[in-house]
């Protein structure tokens, strides 16, 4: 599992969503996660299946009043809007 919080600057978000996406996917992650402080958004990624053969897709895109939860982490539930100041 990776989770990336995403540094202020187009360029940024870019290399995160993108390059480090496809990085991600050519590895074994099982769950990518890219957490953008300035939209208060979190995008979730994962295998389809569990299937190391087949790329991340998308998994979930959650908002401030939404649960943010992990196939990977069993329990793991947390509030978005609880991971800013």
């Amino acid at each position: 599992m990776v989770v990336e919080v995403v540094s202020p600057g187009t360029e940024n978000a870019r290399r995160d969503r993108d390059a480090k996406l496809a990085l991600y996917s050519r590895r074994d992650a099982l769950e990518y996660w890219i957490v953008d402080p300035q939209t208060h958004v979190v995008q979730g990624y994962a295998r389809p299946q569990g299937d190391l053969a087949r790329p991340l897709a998308p998994r979930a895109e959650v908002h401030d009043a939404d649960v943010l939860r992990s196939d990977l982490l069993a329990g793991f539930a947390v509030r978005v809007d609880t991971l800013w100041p």
